[in-house]
C-alpha cells in the first residue's frame, strides 16, 4: 500500500508540475498579449498602410520621373534643339509636322500627358489638338510663367495643381503642371510645359479602397484625391501627432500614415478606419487563442497518460538503487527500452558485472605491461658491455703503438657515453666544449677536407650552466652544410651579460643568401616540433630544431636562436638562455 501511494504521489507530483509550469505561463502571457493587442493591432495596421503608401510613392516617382525624361528627351535631341534655337526654321511646315510627331512618339504610352514647347519668338509645339477657345501662346500670360526666367539650366519648376486649361480636349477638370526652360549659357530659346491630369494620379490610389488616400502639398492643400484643390483641415494636427498612429476626426477613429515624398514637399497621406483595420486581425486573434485553448487540451490528456507510462520503471529504478544501498548487489531492474530510462535499467543491472570485468582487464594489462618491459630489458645491449669492448681495442691499438687511433677510440666511447645517456640535464659550458672538441676532433678523421677551430670563452661564462648536448648539432650543421665544399675553421665564442648566457658557433664556409636565410629561419619557427620528432635517435639526427626545441621547452620566452649569414662569408648561429651559475648543477 506504501508503496502504490509513493508511485502515485509521483506520477500526480509530475503532472501538476508539468500543468503548472505550462498554464501559469500560458495565462500570464495571454494577460499581457490581450493588454497589448491592441497596440500590436495599431501598429501593424499602420505598418500595411505604410507599405502602401511607399508602394504608391514608388509609382509616383517613376511618373513623375517619366514626365522628365519627356523634357530631357526633348531638350537634347539632335533635330529638335536646333530647330528650336533658329527662327529660320518658323515657316517649314514640314519641320513642325516632324517636331509634333516626336512629342507624340514620347508620350503616346502615357495617358492623360500634355506637352507643350513654347519659343520665345512665340512659336510652339503640342502633343495635343488645338480647339478655338485656348492657344499655348496664352501659357505666356499665366501668372506663375515668369518665374521660369528665374530657373537655372535643367531646374524644374512644379506649378502643382490647378484648373485645366484643355477644357476642350479633357474632361479633366484639374491638371498638375511641372515646367523646364531649355537654354544655352546666353539665353533662354524655349520653354517646356508638361501637364498630367489629376484623375491619372489618383487612378493610383483605386486599388487600396479600405485607404482613403491623398496627396497633399506643404500648405495642406490636396493635390490629387478627394476634393482637389481644397484645404485638408487636419493636416497641421497630423503632423504634430507622428508618435501616435490613432486620430480621432468628427468622433471617428482613423488610423493614419504619412510619407513625405523625395521632392516638392509633398505628402502621402493615408486615413484608414479603425474598425475596418482591427476587424480581420481581430478575428484571426481569437482564432489562434481558441486553436491555442484546444491544443493545451490535447497536451495536458497525452501528458498524463505518458507520465503514468514514464513512472512505472523510474519507481522500479528507485527501488533497486535502494537494494544495492543495502548492499544487495545481486538485484536486477530488467528495465529495458531505447531512451534514458532503458539505457539506466541496463547500465543498474551490469554495474556489478562491468566492475570485475575492470578489474580483470587491469591485472591484464599490468602483466602486458611486465611482460613487454622485461622484453624491452633482454633487447637491451649493456651500454658497460659496450665501454668494456671499446675500451679493450682502445688498449689493444694503444699497446701496438697507435696512439692516435687509440685516442679516437676513446673520444668516440666518451661521445657513446653521452649519447646512451641522452637527459635533458644541465651541465658546466666548459663540459660542454670538452664534449664539442672530442666531437670536432672525431670529424676530423672522415672530413675529406681538413679543417680547424678556435675556441674562445669568457672567463666568467665557463661555470655557466647550458642544457647538455646543445653544441654538437650546431657543429654538425657547420661542418656538413657551411665547410661542404672545402677546409675552413670552426669557432665558439661565448659572452655574459647581466641576466643571460649567448653562445655563438661560427663558420667561414660557403654561407647562405638572403632567401635561403629566411626559408631556413621560417623552416625553423614551424617545424622544430617535427623535426625533434623525426630524430632518428643518434647524433646528427638532432639538428638545429631541435635545439631550438630544447630551449625553448626548458627556458620558454627567455631564450632566443637566430642565425646570420652572407654568400662568401660563413655562418654565425646564436642562442641566448638564462644565466646560471654552477652552485645549481643537480
Amino acid at each position: 500500500m506504501k508503496q502504490k501511494m509513493t508511485k502515485s504521489s509521483l506520477r500526480h507530483q509530475l503532472i501538476w508540475t508539468s500543468l503548472v509550469c505550462l498554464i501559469v505561463p500560458l495565462a500570464i502571457a495571454l494577460a499581457i498579449g490581450n493588454y497589448n493587442t491592441n497596440n500590436l493591432i495599431r501598429e501593424q495596421a499602420a505598418n500595411n498602410a505604410s507599405e502602401s503608401l511607399k508602394l504608391i510613392e514608388s509609382q509616383l516617382t517613376n511618373t513623375v520621373r517619366g514626365l522628365y525624361s519627356v523634357a530631357n528627351s526633348i531638350e537634347f535631341d539632335a533635330w529638335i534643339t536646333p530647330y528650336l534655337k533658329s527662327p529660320a526654321y518658323s515657316n517649314k511646315q514640314t519641320s513642325v509636322a516632324q517636331v509634333t510627331e516626336k512629342l507624340y512618339n514620347l508620350t503616346h504610352d502615357k495617358t492623360g500627358v500634355y506637352v507643350t514647347v513654347l519659343t520665345t519668338d512665340k512659336r510652339f509645339f503640342t502633343n495635343y489638338l488645338l480647339y478655338d477657345r485656348f492657344t499655348p501662346l496664352m501659357l505666356f500670360e499665366e501668372p506663375w510663367f515668369d518665374r521660369l526666367n528665374q530657373l537655372s539650366a535643367y531646374e524644374n519648376y512644379v506649378v502643382g495643381l490647378h484648373p485645366s486649361y484643355l477644357e476642350g480636349i479633357s474632361r479633366d477638370p484639374n491638371i498638375i503642371t511641372f515646367a523646364r526652360t531649355f537654354r544655352t549659357t546666353q539665353r533662354i530659346f524655349a520653354y517646356s510645359v508638361i501637364s498630367i491630369t489629376e484623375t491619372s494620379i489618383r487612378s493610383l490610389f483605386e486599388n487600396y479602397e479600405e485607404q482613403q488616400i491623398m496627396l497633399v502639398d506643404r500648405d495642406g492643400t490636396v493635390v490629387s484625391g478627394e476634393n482637389p484643390g481644397s484645404k485638408f483641415p487636419h493636416f497641421e494636427k497630423l503632423k504634430e501627432r507622428r508618435a501616435d498612429p490613432v486620430i480621432t476626426i468628427d468622433e471617428k477613429k482613423y488610423i493614419y500614415v504619412m510619407e513625405p515624398l523625395r521632392y516638392y514637399d509633398w505628402t502621402l497621406v493615408s486615413l484608414m478606419p479603425y474598425d475596418k483595420a482591427t476587424k480581420g486581425v481581430n478575428r484571426i486573434y481569437f482564432a489562434n487563442f481558441f486553436w491555442q485553448i484546444g491544443f493545451i487540451l490535447v497536451f495536458v490528456i497525452l501528458l498524463i497518460g505518458l507520465v503514468r507510462r514514464f513512472t512505472g520503471p523510474v519507481i522500479r529504478l528507485g527501488e533497486v538503487a535502494s537494494s544495492i544501498e543495502s548492499g544487495n548487489l545481486s538485484v536486477r531492474s530488467d528495465v529495458r527500452g531505447s531512451n534514458e530510462i532503458g539505457k539506466l535499467g541496463r547500465s543498474f543491472d551490469h554495474m556489478l558485472d562491468r566492475i570485475e570485468e575492470m578489474v580483470e582487464q587491469i591485472k591484464r594489462e599490468q602483466t602486458q605491461a611486465r611482460k613487454a618491459e622485461l622484453s624491452m630489458l633482454q633487447a637491451q645491449i649493456s651500454p658497460h658491455f659496450l665501454f668494456n669492448i671499446l675500451n679493450s681495442i682502445r688498449m689493444r691499438i694503444q699497446l701496438k703503438g697507435d696512439r692516435e687511433n687509440a685516442d679516437l677510440i676513446s673520444t668516440l666511447s666518451g661521445l657513446l657515453r653521452m649519447t646512451i645517456q641522452r637527459q635533458d640535464k644541465m651541465v658546466m659550458l666548459r663540459e660542454e666544449i670538452t664534449i664539442a672538441i672530442g666531437y670536432m676532433d672525431l670529424m676530423k678523421s672522415v672530413m675529406r677536407e681538413p679543417f680547424q677551430y678556435r675556441i674562445d670563452l669568457a672567463e666568467e661564462t665557463e661555470e655557466a650552466l647550458v642544457p647538455r648536448f646543445t653544441l654538437q648539432p650546431i657543429i654538425e650543421n657547420a661542418l656538413n652544410h657551411g665547410l661542404r665544399k672545402g677546409s675552413g675553421v670552426i669557432g665558439i665564442e661565448s659572452a655574459a651579460k647581466v641576466d643571460s648566457l649567448i653562445i655563438k658557433v661560427k663558420d667561414n664556409g660557403i654561407g647562405m643568401d638572403e632567401e635561403a636565410l629566411r626559408e631556413l629561419t621560417d623552416k625553423l619557427d614551424r617545424g622544430r616540433l617535427e623535426a625533434a620528432r623525426a630524430a632518428s635517435g643518434g647524433m646528427s639526427g638532432i639538428g638545429l630544431a631541435n635545439v631550438y626545441d630544447r630551449l625553448i621547452m626548458l627556458f620558454g620566452p627567455r631564450c632566443a636562436m637566430w642565425i646570420e649569414s652572407e654568400p662568401g662569408k660563413g655562418t654565425c648561429v646564436s642562442i641566448k638562455i638564462p644565466r646560471m651559475g654552477g652552485q645549481q648543477l643537480d
